[in-house]
């Protein structure tokens, strides 16, 4: 169980992730993931002085491979004036600046590290909720907000199982809530370095793991890790989460020599709910949660606020506002900023308005914001993303997603969206989209119908997969795309599979 000191909000100076370096790995992180949805691809954006960041990290691991550039000029980016304000909305409901007033003092610096430093400012005279962004690829990202109470909870958990680590390598981004706990929360609680992977082969994250070092990753980084031979040193652990870990991966891990592998079962709308440490073993319940009665979905937290805690989030929820400025920016910016102020970050709160009106957003973040005070008064449950199978009260198998998504590289992508979006092309009759095998690659592939006056159907799929290229993230784009008459279909008229072939086959 964890104890009433864990429960307690910890005084901002005891809290060691909240420092210059770790606060610039997390803009870095969170700048160019924001920068790639605004702009697939990063059409027209001036890319060339990304590398006074990537430089940072580019070389043999070390502490200074970790450190962006805080003096990157962000106004070199050429950002229009709704990218820029979309970029500083985002932080500033991410880290709460609206507490403490300081939100728009982003608009007025210019540079990175100068943001760094705004917020270590606000965390100093307010530090009890922190947001994070799904990684879902839906058009727009949710945002979803914890009382950092919760977050403590889980990684002075995981700092006791763990706490014989020398180092931490992560192959995750540290902007997104499983890497923040890890890649942050962790090191800097257990006092050990992090080091990034991601800017060399995965295949040498293996090699050069020492004993005593956490690798965090997920499936598709640690399958790349294990192709061809590799040994790994004694005493090394593997963590993944983001998606499940296949047992044909999981033996891989093992039989290279890791010590451990760990996969953790959790969302960014609710962090981490179960662990477990064999291919065929069920998760357990990390013990800060507990089952709701025999639903087979909701959860509820152990143990509720303190009363200064629960009214110190109820205060939160009445006075947080979308900024004025933000007005201005485009309609996704400011539902982000709605989505963010429900602390309990329930899935239900999961709604995705199509409206165009910044007005209509800002009334309904008013709405939410009532409701969330409310809820503060009681003991919530929240809903998972996720069907779960139960053998008891402690121990569960997940089934699936009840959403639809898939998960590609540790993101979650929605093949429907893909598929909706495919049949507004005007040369598209009818689409199908679906993950593709693991010995197809994982990725997505597409089913296309064309419409009878179709031009050169030859050529469809090589101009459909240029005209996505502009619309979607990388991982959201089909790998394959296969051109045929009808859709492939059952005897009894149901949707079946088709092989993968290149963007070029048609049949």
């Amino acid at each position: 169980m964890v104890s009433s000191a864990q429960q307690r909000p910890q005084p901002f100076a005891s809290r060691p992730w909240w420092n210059r370096n770790t606060l610039l790995r997390v803009l870095d992180d969170l700048l160019w993931a924001e920068l790639n949805r605004l702009r697939p691809g990063q059409l027209g954006l001036r890319t060339s002085t990304q590398s006074a960041v990537t430089n940072e990290r580019r070389g043999p691991m070390s502490d200074a491979a970790l450190r962006p550039d805080a003096a990157l000029e962000l106004d070199s980016l050429g950002l229009d004036s709704l990218e820029w304000l979309d970029i500083t909305t985002l932080i500033a409901v991410q880290f709460h600046l609206q507490q403490t007033g300081l939100d728009n003092q982003l608009l007025q610096q210019r540079q990175l590290g100068a943001w760094a430093q705004i917020i270590l400012d606000s965390r100093a005279r307010w530090d009890e909720a922190l947001s994070f962004q799904t990684s879902g690829s839906t058009g727009q990202p949710k945002l979803c907000a914890h009382p950092l109470y919760r977050l403590e909870q889980e990684i002075h958990w995981f700092a006791g199982q763990l706490g014989d680590r020398h180092r931490v390598l992560s192959a995750v981004p540290a902007h997104h809530i499983y890497g923040f706990l890890f890649s942050a929360m962790l090191p800097a609680l257990l006092g050990i370095p992090v080091l990034d992977l991601r800017t060399g082969l995965p295949s040498r994250a293996l090699a050069q793991a020492q004993p005593g070092d956490l690798i965090v990753g997920h499936p598709a980084f640690f399958e790349l890790a294990t192709r061809g031979d590799c040994t790994v040193a004694d005493d090394v652990i593997a963590l993944t989460s983001t998606a499940p870990c296949p047992p044909s991966l999981w033996q891989q891990l093992i039989s290279a020599g890791c010590a451990r592998v760990i996969e953790i079962y959790g969302s960014s709308e609710n962090a981490g709910i179960g662990v477990r440490e064999a291919a065929d073993a069920p998760f357990r319940l990390l013990p800060h949660w507990s089952r709701v009665g025999t639903t087979t979905d909701r959860l509820q937290p152990v143990e509720a606020p303190t009363g200064d805690q629960a009214h110190r989030i109820e205060q939160d929820a009445e006075t947080a506002t979308v900024s004025a400025s933000a007005s201005d920016t485009d309609t996704a910016s400011v539902r982000a900023a709605a989505s963010a102020l429900d602390t309990d970050a329930a899935s239900a709160s999961d709604t995705h308005s199509d409206s165009d009106s910044c007005s209509e957003t800002a009334a309904a973040a008013n709405t939410d914001m009532a409701a969330t005070a409310t809820a503060r008064r009681v003991l919530t449950s929240v809903e998972l993303q996720d069907h779960l199978d139960w053998l008891d009260h402690e121990r569960f198998f997940v089934l699936g997603r009840r959403d639809g998504a898939v998960q590609i590289g540790g993101v979650n992508v929605f093949p429907q969206r893909i598929e909706r979006l495919l049949c507004t092309h005007p040369e598209v009759a009818e689409a199908a989209v679906r993950q593709a095998n693991a010995e197809q690659g994982d990725r997505l592939k597409a089913f296309v119908v064309p419409v009878a006056d179709c031009i050169e159907p030859g050529q469809l799929a090589h101009s459909l997969d240029a005209w996505l290229a502009s619309l979607v993230t990388a991982l959201e784009r089909p790998r394959a795309i296969r051109i045929g008459s009808q859709l492939p279909r059952s005897a009894t008229g149901k949707l079946i599979d088709w092989p993968a072939e290149g963007p070029a086959e048609s049949g």
